[in-house]
């Protein structure tokens, strides 16, 4: 798998198929894992096949499929003629993070099918499955409430227009019953998901996020102050607009295919895709006619997308301002942007004269653009499968070898290490126990490690960038994890034990610029504890 996260989910589903608990540790329960539903998944594979890692990228294939389904069905539903439809599930199909983020073994696939099918159920008028699949989508990622807002706010007119008969009668009406239908199973989903945190933690939402604030360097408070809101949102719309110039609209595919000025045809591109993404923005939130809806008093599918897509992203500007791995926390814009782009493309192909030209030509190059960005992000993520298999899988089958099983590992990465070394782990990223987020963001871990009675530090590390040599620097997270300087009777002593597991720092920067996916280089020490 391309990512360490992806372990994680693999190493919870395997124990919970094996000793029915949720956790990282047998005997520790604990929410490192933020998808309930996609861990279920996962350990009903485990049992049925005892093969959760390739059930994750065959899941994550299906999942894609279904999603491409969905997006045609959209468009059709909205409808627009089928070579429209095809052409926006086409360029869904072949965009080259969305087929990464469905092979990464990771939830976000399962997210968005979920949620375009329930997008789709409501604009049909098939509101009980709708409701059912935002609850399902609330068990995948907590985020999944954002829909269900959408949801109630286009049902908010509705009930507004027929509150005063459900009274008068005394019985409810056909608003209150939608609503209910929606809404009770998402209340049941998210009662479940929330049940489950409190048991394990005393806390509503799981560990990982505040490990996920201090990874980004965020406070550890939240400022809810309308300026400090204000500036996440657009320190985050301005991380997607250089992310999609980069990787979506051929800056570095087009370095990548060895073509000449590169930079100046991909900002081209990118001021011309921006352009048709704006018309299409306006083909999509346009009224439609009663003729073209697919069901009685039923919100046009597109505004609903586009709801759930600003809603999703308010979120994430407001709580966790980054779009993570390959987008994947905001991946819902890539579905977004591939409509966008396409209708914007076909509603210029419409008109007649020189701006038909423009859109057929718009359309087409963005179809090469998704081509090209399949074989670029197919390199991307053979490039980081080698990188954990190299690092991370290595560094744990090492310790399954070599290490007695009474060792307690600590470690930062903790996906991989967990599932082959099958040693206790001690997780350095805040992402298991909330204790240990406090002790993060207090910048010394060094009295949960001791408590925890960590025998060995699993560390990842950065090549240094002050020298041409691939010389690994040992020094910043450690220092930023309170275990340098080191001080006699107050720190343990770091020993190294172990070859440094590491992937070349040339084959290191393309993945890395593109999804971050880890550190370069795994140093195992072993922990010399003082004597007290």
């Amino acid at each position: 798998m391309p990512l360490d996260d992806g372990w994680i989910h693999a190493t919870y589903a395997r124990n919970l198929a094996l000793h029915g608990q949720l956790c990282l540790n047998p005997g520790e329960p604990s929410t490192g894992t933020t998808s309930f539903l996609w861990t279920g998944l996962l350990a009903a594979a485990y049992l049925a096949f005892h093969a959760p890692v390739l059930a994750a990228i065959l899941i994550g294939i299906g999942l894609q499929a279904g999603l491409v389904v969905c997006v045609f069905q959209l468009v059709r539903d909205a409808r627009q003629p089928d070579g429209v439809a095809l052409a926006a599930a086409a360029s869904c199909a072949l965009l080259g993070p969305l087929v990464w983020l469905s092979l990464s073994g990771m939830e976000n696939t399962l997210f968005l099918a979920l949620g375009l099918t329930a997008v789709l159920c409501r604009g049909r008028g098939r509101l009980l499955t709708a409701g059912i699949l935002a609850g399902l989508l609330v068990l995948t990622r907590p985020e999944g409430l954002a829909l269900a807002a959408v949801l109630a706010a286009f049902e908010v007119p509705r009930l507004a227009r027929e509150r005063g008969r459900a009274f008068a009668l005394g019985t409810p009406n056909s608003a209150i019953r939608a609503w209910l239908r929606l809404f009770l199973p998402v209340a049941a989903c998210a009662a479940l998901y929330f049940a489950i945190n409190l048991a394990i933690t005393g806390h509503l939402l799981t560990s990982t996020y505040s490990g996920r604030r201090w990874l980004y360097q965020q406070p550890a408070k939240l400022d809810l102050g309308l300026l400090a809101i204000g500036s996440r949102l657009a320190e985050l719309a301005g991380s997607w607009a250089e992310y999609l110039y980069r990787w979506v609209f051929g800056t570095l595919l087009l370095d990548w295919l060895g073509a000449p000025r590169g930079e100046a045809a991909g900002a081209a591109i990118a001021v011309l895709m921006t352009l048709v993404a704006v018309l299409g923005l306006a083909v999509l939130w346009r009224r439609p006619r009663p003729s073209e809806t697919p069901g009685c008093g039923c919100p046009p599918p597109f505004r609903l997308l586009l709801a759930w897509a600003i809603a999703h992203n308010l979120a994430y500007g407001v709580l966790l301002h980054r779009h993570g791995h390959a987008g994947r926390y905001q991946a819902v814009n890539y579905v977004l942007l591939a409509l966008l782009v396409t209708l914007g493309a076909v509603r210029m192909a419409r008109a007649r004269g020189g701006l038909r030209a423009i859109g057929l030509g718009a359309l087409a190059l963005w179809l090469a653009l998704c081509v090209g960005s399949a074989a670029l992000w197919r390199q991307i993520y053979c490039d980081c499968v080698a990188h954990i298999d190299a690092v991370h899988v290595a560094c744990g089958r090492w310790i399954a070898a070599n290490l007695p099983p009474d060792a307690v590992v600590a470690t930062f990465d903790l996906g991989a290490i967990s599932y082959f070394s099958e040693r206790r782990v001690v997780d350095m990223g805040g992402l298991v126990d909330p204790e240990m987020a406090r002790h993060l963001f207090a910048g010394d871990i060094v009295p949960y490690l001791r408590r925890q009675k960590a025998t060995h530090l699993a560390l990842p590390l950065h090549y240094r960038e002050d020298t041409e040599l691939a010389t690994p620097d040992d020094t910043e997270l450690a220092t930023r994890l309170g275990l340098l300087p080191w001080r006699p009777g107050d720190r343990p002593r770091l020993v190294l034990c172990a070859p440094l597991w590491s992937v070349p720092l040339a084959r290191h920067r393309l993945h890395h610029l593109a999804t971050s996916n880890a550190m370069p280089i795994m140093a195992l020490y072993r922990l010399e504890w003082p004597r007290r």
